[in-house]
């Protein structure tokens, strides 16, 4: 029990309760990897499980940032093929509204000064949050971005990195795992907030799709693990629940 709450630590500084709500990032981080040339996006989606519309702002904070680079954020509403709105590099904070059960995307460009001839390089790190101007003293929810430059020659490196994706989200009956680049997964527990295993699902191919049934569980938010064969966790992302 004792790993699954220093896990949920850490997975909760991108989730805090609005309210007692459920507003928050799907990833806790997204990583883009390119040539360096021109820009390179990089997405996070927010959710809103509340009952309600809700208007918060967001901030973003370059952590880290090569010479000549520039960061843009973008909100993107579902379904919009336009690219979203788009902010200049020296706008740092703005408001937003997200509808209840709407999903609303973040894009980051990280402008880079690089052209075909000569390539940025370097690695870049932005860290954005969301509150509620109501209660500007609570940080509700966290994600990171980070954008790193590779040669053409190893661009294709990054590609086996061993990950996992569960879809859909929310769910309503049944969650689904998709296992990539793993080769030690022996099993998927789940977890509540408080820490309480309420799944716990053996692994017999890994290169399946894993289904676990859900629909006997409450409405809110759940972590999924993955463990090895000593029930070492693995990586754990979040999802949530609803009817």
């Amino acid at each position: 029990m004792e790993k699954i709450y220093s896990i949920l630590l850490t997975i909760c500084f991108g989730f805090l309760s609005l309210n007692g709500q459920q507003v928050f990032f799907i990833q806790d981080a997204v990583e883009i990897n390119n040539e360096g040339i021109g820009i390179m996006p990089a997405t996070n989606y927010m959710y809103n499980g509340t009952s309600k519309s809700l208007t918060l702002q967001w901030v973003k904070t370059d952590t880290e940032l090569p010479d000549g680079w520039e960061t843009q954020i973008c909100t993107v509403e579902s379904g919009d093929m336009t690219g979203g709105i788009c902010y200049q590099s020296d706008v740092y904070t703005n408001p937003f509204t997200i509808g209840s059960g709407d999903t609303l995307g973040f894009k980051v460009n990280f402008v880079t000064p690089g052209i075909p001839d000569d390539p940025a390089t370097g690695i870049a790190e932005l860290e954005l949050f969301f509150y509620d101007p109501l209660d500007s003293m609570n940080v509700n929810g966290t994600s990171g971005f980070r954008a790193v430059t590779v040669s053409t020659g190893f661009s294709d490196l990054t590609v086996n990195d061993a990950s996992f994706r569960t879809f859909p989200n929310p769910v309503i009956s049944t969650v689904n795992v998709q296992l990539q680049n793993y080769s030690d997964v022996k099993f998927i527990e789940v977890y509540n907030l408080v820490g309480q295993k309420v799944v716990s699902h053996t692994v017999e191919d890994q290169r399946s799709i894993q289904v676990i049934d859900m629909m006997d569980m409450d409405e809110g938010l759940f972590f999924i693990s993955l463990l090895d064969q000593g029930e070492n966790i693995l990586e754990t992302k979040r999802f949530s629940k609803v009817r």
